[in-house]
């Protein structure tokens, strides 16, 4: 088994059609230029898996780490869940243009895809410019007749729900709720661990190649919750100096924590368990049990291996952590 300790990993930058400029300068990354849509956080995607960037752990991948030592990293009950397999997948997303309106698929539907479960995801506005909307479901109930006419007329946009968003703005996206992200956007996004993507329009717009993407209807519609079932964006009260629990999710449970002085943090249940820190403002040391300590600058992210928690967190100034855990729901 791995001696481990809080890992960062190297963010894994995906330029797209859609993408804007503010990522890499949100991380303190200076030297890139291109029009980025989302980086990748901490991933187990194949193709796309994260790798320690710091330590004596470093150019190891997340698969690697579970591989070895996933008991250790998740924890007793979740290993027991989820085995070498990572649940989640944690990234930014920079929207300059809308995106397109999509679904995802729900686990009940999954396998008949050939996929191993679903995709759910939670969206915290880190910044938003004057009058950015978004939209996280119908507007109202509907049936798939009314859906498939305003498919075939470019008129799906007309029957979504749209919020103005804010900074620290918090919605919860159901695998099967159809939703699209504003220009103007910049995300942190929690999910599980599957990319998959159904779009149902996408503007027409054409790529670098002149090409049309593809649409997914039929997966789409098959994936689709008719209804509309609110809350849309999640309404949360917060505290300085503590652990907020801001949404808990048959997946995940997402956490707030602002910060002005040294916290000792452990998980909403209470156990040794993994946790996944995003700075997304200020900057903090995070000092693991074992006396191990790492730097956590703004808009990077840690993964604190349950072994190593209790964790200290002590703030450079203000700061403002996300912590994401998985839920104990089973």
């Amino acid at each position: 088994m791995l001696s481990l300790y809080p890992l960062l990993f190297a963010p894994i930058f995906r330029p797209v059609l859609w993408g804007g400029y503010r990522i890499a300068p949100y991380k303190g990354i200076l030297s890139e230029s291109r029009a980025i849509g989302e980086s990748w956080e901490l991933s187990p995607m194949e193709g796309y898996t994260s790798i320690v960037a710091e330590g004596a752990l470093t150019g190891l991948s997340l698969t690697d780490l579970m591989q070895k030592s996933g008991k250790a990293i998740l924890g007793k009950r979740h290993y027991a869940r989820y085995g070498t397999e990572f649940p989640l997948l944690v990234k930014f997303i920079d929207a300059r243009e809308d995106l397109s309106v999509q679904v995802h698929p729900t686990d009940a539907l999954a396998p008949s895809l050939g996929l191993p479960h679903g995709k759910s995801e939670m969206w915290y506005i880190v910044e938003a410019m004057n009058g950015t909307r978004l939209s996280a479901g119908f507007a109202s109930p509907l049936s798939p007749e009314v859906y498939r006419s305003a498919v075939a007329s470019d008129r799906v946009t007309d029957l979504l729900r749209y919020d103005t968003i804010t900074r620290g703005d918090l919605f919860y996206i159901p695998a099967g709720r159809i939703h699209t992200i504003g220009a103007g956007s910049f995300i942190l996004e929690v999910q599980q661990a599957l990319d998959v993507t159904y779009r149902i329009f996408d503007y027409n717009r054409r790529d670098q190649a002149g090409q049309k993407r593809p649409l997914h209807l039929q997966e789409a519609e098959a994936s689709l919750d008719f209804t509309a079932s609110n809350p849309y964006r999640i309404d949360y009260h917060e505290e300085y100096n503590r652990a907020n629990v801001l949404l808990e999710t048959p997946y995940f449970v997402f956490s707030s924590l602002p910060l002005t002085q040294p916290l000792s943090y452990m998980p909403p249940s209470g156990e040794e368990e993994v946790v996944v820190f995003v700075a997304l403002e200020g900057s903090v040391s995070v000092t693991d049990r074992f006396g191990y300590e790492v730097e956590l600058p703004c808009g990077h992210t840690l993964l604190c291996p349950a072994v190593c928690l209790p964790a200290l967190l002590t703030p450079h100034q203000r700061a403002r952590l996300a912590a994401i855990t998985l839920s104990p729901l089973a």
